[in-house]
Protein backbone atom coordinates (compact mmCIF):
# COMPACT_ATOMS: atom_id res chain seq x y z
CA UNK A 1 0.00 0.00 0.00
CA UNK A 2 2.72 2.25 0.92
CA UNK A 3 4.42 1.11 -2.75
CA UNK A 4 0.45 2.86 -4.23
CA UNK A 5 0.86 6.00 -2.32
CA UNK A 6 4.80 7.06 -3.39
CA UNK A 7 3.96 5.99 -6.77
CA UNK A 8 0.46 7.85 -6.52
CA UNK A 9 2.52 10.77 -4.63
CA UNK A 10 5.24 10.79 -7.52
CA UNK A 11 2.29 10.85 -9.94
CA UNK A 12 0.69 13.94 -8.54
CA UNK A 13 4.32 15.67 -8.45
CA UNK A 14 5.23 15.22 -11.49
CA UNK A 15 0.92 17.02 -13.05
CA UNK A 16 1.92 19.88 -10.52
CA UNK A 17 5.96 20.51 -11.44
CA UNK A 18 5.30 20.02 -15.30
CA UNK A 19 1.79 19.63 -16.68
CA UNK A 20 1.05 18.38 -19.64
CA UNK A 21 -1.34 20.14 -22.48
CA UNK A 22 -3.07 16.91 -22.97
CA UNK A 23 -3.87 15.76 -19.18
CA UNK A 24 -3.18 12.22 -19.88
CA UNK A 25 -0.60 12.30 -16.70
CA UNK A 26 -3.44 13.47 -14.58
CA UNK A 27 -5.68 11.46 -16.60
CA UNK A 28 -3.42 8.43 -15.11
CA UNK A 29 -3.36 9.73 -11.89
CA UNK A 30 -7.04 10.24 -11.22
CA UNK A 31 -7.59 6.66 -12.43
CA UNK A 32 -4.84 5.19 -9.95
CA UNK A 33 -7.16 7.13 -6.74
CA UNK A 34 -10.32 5.65 -8.23
CA UNK A 35 -8.52 1.81 -8.12
CA UNK A 36 -7.41 2.57 -4.93
CA UNK A 37 -10.64 4.34 -3.49
CA UNK A 38 -10.12 7.47 -2.17
CA UNK A 39 -12.18 8.82 -4.00
CA UNK A 40 -15.38 8.83 -5.13
CA UNK A 41 -16.24 7.07 -8.55
CA UNK A 42 -18.40 10.06 -9.53
CA UNK A 43 -16.74 12.65 -9.04
CA UNK A 44 -13.90 10.99 -10.78
CA UNK A 45 -16.19 10.09 -13.85
CA UNK A 46 -17.11 13.92 -13.76
CA UNK A 47 -13.65 14.63 -13.79
CA UNK A 48 -12.37 12.57 -16.21
CA UNK A 49 -14.92 13.38 -18.89
CA UNK A 50 -14.00 16.79 -18.39
CA UNK A 51 -10.28 15.87 -18.88
CA UNK A 52 -11.22 14.25 -21.92
CA UNK A 53 -13.62 17.14 -22.98
CA UNK A 54 -10.31 19.46 -22.72
CA UNK A 55 -7.80 16.85 -24.46
CA UNK A 56 -10.31 16.21 -27.39
CA UNK A 57 -10.07 20.27 -27.56
CA UNK A 58 -7.00 20.03 -27.36
CA UNK A 59 -6.02 18.10 -30.13
CA UNK A 60 -8.76 19.61 -32.17
CA UNK A 61 -7.06 23.17 -31.45
CA UNK A 62 -3.73 21.71 -32.53
CA UNK A 63 -4.99 19.50 -35.64
CA UNK A 64 -6.65 23.28 -36.73
CA UNK A 65 -3.34 24.97 -36.04
CA UNK A 66 -1.53 22.65 -38.42
CA UNK A 67 -4.00 22.83 -40.69
CA UNK A 68 -3.60 26.98 -40.59
CA UNK A 69 0.27 26.40 -40.86
CA UNK A 70 0.01 23.64 -44.17
CA UNK A 71 -2.87 26.58 -45.31
CA UNK A 72 -1.06 29.57 -44.87
CA UNK A 73 2.43 28.08 -46.55
CA UNK A 74 0.53 27.01 -49.15
CA UNK A 75 -0.91 30.43 -49.60
CA UNK A 76 2.46 32.28 -49.44
CA UNK A 77 3.78 29.52 -52.16
CA UNK A 78 0.89 30.54 -54.30
CA UNK A 79 1.88 33.89 -53.54
CA UNK A 80 5.23 33.71 -54.93
CA UNK A 81 4.09 31.36 -57.67
CA UNK A 82 1.75 33.71 -58.59
CA UNK A 83 4.23 36.94 -58.29
CA UNK A 84 6.94 34.60 -60.35
CA UNK A 85 3.93 34.33 -63.12
CA UNK A 86 3.02 37.79 -63.28
CA UNK A 87 6.45 39.03 -63.77
CA UNK A 88 6.95 36.18 -66.56
CA UNK A 89 4.09 37.31 -68.33
CA UNK A 90 4.86 41.25 -68.16
CA UNK A 91 8.46 39.85 -69.44
CA UNK A 92 6.51 38.41 -72.40
CA UNK A 93 4.24 41.50 -72.77
CA UNK A 94 7.16 43.45 -73.26
CA UNK A 95 9.17 41.16 -75.86
CA UNK A 96 5.59 41.23 -77.91
CA UNK A 97 5.62 44.48 -77.73
CA UNK A 98 9.56 45.01 -78.56
CA UNK A 99 8.85 42.44 -81.68
CA UNK A 100 5.56 44.40 -82.80
CA UNK A 101 7.93 47.63 -82.58
CA UNK A 102 10.61 46.17 -84.60
CA UNK A 103 8.79 44.95 -87.50
CA UNK A 104 6.65 48.42 -87.40
CA UNK A 105 10.67 49.64 -87.60
CA UNK A 106 11.14 47.76 -90.30
CA UNK A 107 7.79 48.42 -92.47
CA UNK A 108 9.05 51.98 -91.97
CA UNK A 109 12.25 51.88 -92.82
CA UNK A 110 10.71 49.76 -95.95
CA UNK A 111 8.48 53.11 -96.86
CA UNK A 112 11.27 55.68 -96.09
CA UNK A 113 13.50 53.77 -98.60
CA UNK A 114 10.56 53.97 -101.51
CA UNK A 115 9.69 56.81 -100.86
CA UNK A 116 13.23 58.53 -101.14
CA UNK A 117 13.64 56.36 -104.21
CA UNK A 118 10.78 57.63 -105.54
CA UNK A 119 11.57 61.19 -104.99
CA UNK A 120 14.92 60.81 -106.57
CA UNK A 121 13.26 59.44 -109.17
CA UNK A 122 10.60 62.08 -109.75
CA UNK A 123 12.75 65.12 -111.28
CA UNK A 124 13.62 62.60 -113.80
CA UNK A 125 10.10 61.22 -114.51
CA UNK A 126 8.94 64.69 -114.48
CA UNK A 127 11.47 66.04 -117.31
CA UNK A 128 10.59 63.23 -118.92
CA UNK A 129 6.42 63.86 -118.64
CA UNK A 130 7.46 67.55 -120.10
CA UNK A 131 9.36 65.58 -122.94
CA UNK A 132 6.09 63.98 -124.00
CA UNK A 133 4.01 67.16 -123.07
CA UNK A 134 6.13 68.73 -125.89
CA UNK A 135 6.29 65.87 -128.25
CA UNK A 136 2.55 65.14 -128.65
CA UNK A 137 0.65 68.06 -127.11
CA UNK A 138 -0.78 67.24 -124.39
CA UNK A 139 -1.77 68.38 -121.04
CA UNK A 140 0.79 66.97 -117.66
CA UNK A 141 -2.11 63.93 -117.11
CA UNK A 142 -2.50 62.60 -120.35
CA UNK A 143 1.85 63.00 -121.05
CA UNK A 144 1.86 60.58 -117.23
CA UNK A 145 -0.56 58.37 -118.74
CA UNK A 146 1.52 58.08 -122.10
CA UNK A 147 4.49 57.12 -120.29
CA UNK A 148 3.06 54.60 -118.23
CA UNK A 149 1.60 52.96 -121.09
CA UNK A 150 5.05 53.01 -123.12
CA UNK A 151 6.10 51.41 -119.99
CA UNK A 152 3.78 48.82 -120.05
CA UNK A 153 4.00 48.18 -123.70
CA UNK A 154 7.49 47.87 -123.62
CA UNK A 155 7.68 46.03 -120.14
CA UNK A 156 10.12 48.22 -118.35
CA UNK A 157 10.00 50.33 -115.39
CA UNK A 158 8.34 53.99 -115.83
CA UNK A 159 11.62 55.28 -113.82
CA UNK A 160 13.76 53.82 -116.54
CA UNK A 161 12.02 54.84 -119.25
CA UNK A 162 11.97 58.55 -118.06
CA UNK A 163 15.73 57.96 -117.56
CA UNK A 164 16.33 57.23 -120.57
CA UNK A 165 14.54 59.42 -122.69
CA UNK A 166 15.89 62.89 -120.42
CA UNK A 167 19.36 61.19 -121.05
CA UNK A 168 18.40 60.87 -124.80
CA UNK A 169 16.95 64.71 -124.98
CA UNK A 170 19.64 65.92 -122.94
CA UNK A 171 22.57 64.48 -125.00
CA UNK A 172 21.32 66.79 -127.66
CA UNK A 173 20.24 63.78 -129.56
CA UNK A 174 16.65 64.17 -129.40
CA UNK A 175 13.65 61.83 -129.10
CA UNK A 176 14.24 58.87 -130.58
CA UNK A 177 12.03 57.99 -133.53
CA UNK A 178 10.68 54.38 -132.82
CA UNK A 179 9.82 56.22 -129.01
CA UNK A 180 8.43 59.38 -130.79
CA UNK A 181 6.31 56.93 -132.64
CA UNK A 182 5.26 54.76 -130.19
CA UNK A 183 3.90 57.45 -127.93
CA UNK A 184 2.27 59.22 -130.95
CA UNK A 185 0.64 55.73 -131.61
CA UNK A 186 -0.69 55.91 -127.95
CA UNK A 187 -1.51 59.04 -128.23
CA UNK A 188 -4.13 58.36 -131.32
CA UNK A 189 -5.48 55.33 -129.43
CA UNK A 190 -6.52 57.42 -126.64
CA UNK A 191 -8.32 59.92 -128.86
CA UNK A 192 -11.98 59.79 -128.24
CA UNK A 193 -12.74 59.64 -132.01
CA UNK A 194 -10.87 56.34 -132.19
CA UNK A 195 -12.77 52.75 -131.03
CA UNK A 196 -10.23 50.62 -129.26
CA UNK A 197 -9.79 46.92 -130.91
Amino acid sequence: MQETQDTLADQLRTVLADPDPHGEEAVAALRVLLDLGWVEPDRVEARLGREQAVRSFAEDLAVARTRARTAAERSRDLRRRTDAALARAGELRREVRVGEEDARVAALEQEVARLRAALDNRPRIEHAVGIVMQLVGCDETVAWELLSGLSQHTNVKVRVVAEALAAHVGSGRGVPADVATGLRALARDRSPGRSRT
